[in-house]
């Protein structure tokens, strides 16, 4: 059966449509409130003739398949954990979604952290993205000295002694053989305050710090005390170096955008712990929030602040979506906007320099992906190589 005739039998509920490749790969996924009617607009020949993309998605598919839902709220989050899983051809995606690190907490009975740049383990917890990844390691550094949650990589029962942490006092070792550790006290203990922190309630933590340096301190315990100290000034310095801090200790995020390229100010706890910069193939604000906080999976804050408000925003309606409502929000709004210009301006100037890289050598395409490569000896001796890879200009 053609894709047209089937299209013809899909049911007028809402749902998700998917099309597919040759080899049952996912090239498209979309959203309809009525299945059939948006299926056979595809096959207009008026569609045809403005809408290039759809040409191409037609003539490469071999299949087409759908999925009810009750409501278009479900036939949205089922869309976006398709694309997230799928990543589909022709569906509109986020450039620079991998660039960024997060951290990860597995699933592990002892969950162990580290540091990703892929959601590529369905059952771990994931926070960020976050925008250098030496913030993210002296951060992890920081929280392990307080809550001595485990970093290594390895499988606990091959473990016949514990590692260098549990002797310097950063890691409850759950791999200790000689005493048992309760997994429902590690995780109270070591991954739920970490948790807690990563969702931006910070004051917990630090009031910890200080309750401990006071006490020891009144104890004449002044090498503890000193310790703690040491902690305070240490978390001060890693979150004065992300830049900004402004007296508002609740989530939000800050977007701004000019044409395809976006920047994202992520503030947590009042601090602002990311500063990312993206592009989509839309200047529309509704699909880039659909793609950073659906398809992405990034945590959603109680308020999003953008130069005008979304009208049916994907987000849902306890999201606060729309323009600044504070002398705050409207500051680090226009920073976001100061930013993305920049960011914009450095993108146009890589597209012109790669324009007049493929005139110059007459190629027939752009080089989107350059490689380097040199090698240097002494006399035959000290070979050292090198490589200097460029993609999209940078």
């Amino acid at each position: 059966m053609d894709k047209h005739t089937k299209a013809k039998l899909f049911p007028k509920e809402p749902g998700i449509y998917i099309f597919y490749g040759k080899n049952g790969e996912y090239l498209y996924v979309g959203k309809a409130k009525n299945l059939r009617a948006r299926l056979l607009s595809y096959f207009r020949t008026s569609t045809h003739r403005t809408n290039l993309k759809i040409r191409s998605l037609l003539s490469e598919a071999t299949d087409i398949d759908f999925t009810i839902v009750s409501n278009e709220r479900e036939a949205l989050l089922l869309e976006a954990s398709l694309i997230f899983e799928h990543k589909p051809k022709y569906n509109v995606l986020l450039k620079n979604a991998e660039y960024y690190p997060y951290v990860e907490i597995t699933a592990d009975e002892y969950p162990t952290v580290r540091i990703s740049r892929k959601k590529s383990r369905t059952n771990s917890k994931y926070f960020g993205p976050y925008t250098n990844v030496g913030f993210i390691r002296n951060l992890i550094e920081f929280l392990q000295q307080i809550y001595l949650f485990r970093t290594c990589q390895t499988t606990l029962s091959k473990v016949r002694k514990p590692c260098m942490n549990f002797y310097i006092h950063r890691c409850l070792a759950p791999c200790r053989k000689n005493e048992y550790i309760d997994p429902k006290f590690y995780q109270k203990m070591a991954i739920e305050p970490l948790i807690e922190f990563l969702n931006g309630k910070t004051e917990k933590t630090i009031q910890l710090i200080r309750e401990k340096m006071i006490k020891h301190s009144k104890m004449l315990d002044f090498e503890n005390a000193a310790k703690y100290r040491d902690m305070l000034l240490k978390f001060e310095d890693i979150m004065a170096r992300q830049g900004v801090v402004v007296d508002q200790k609740y989530n939000f995020d800050v977007i701004a955008k000019k044409n395809r390229t976006y920047v994202v100010f992520r503030i947590r706890g009042g601090y602002v712990i990311s500063k990312l910069v993206y592009e989509l193939d839309s200047p529309f604000m509704r699909n880039f929030l659909f793609n950073f906080y659906l398809v992405q999976k990034n945590d959603i804050p109680p308020s999003v602040i953008v130069e005008r408000g979304v009208k049916h925003s994907v987000l849902g309606d306890k999201v606060y979506v729309g323009p600044p409502r504070d002398d705050v929000e409207l500051d680090l709004l226009k920073k976001a906007k100061e930013n993305v210009e920049t960011q914009f301006s450095i993108r146009e100037l890589n597209k012109k320099t790669i324009q007049q890289m493929a005139e110059s050598l007459k190629l027939s395409r752009l080089p989107q992906h350059i490689e380097g490569i040199d090698i240097a000896h002494i006399q035959g001796d000290t070979t050292i190589g090198s490589v200097v890879v460029f993609k999209n200009g940078t």
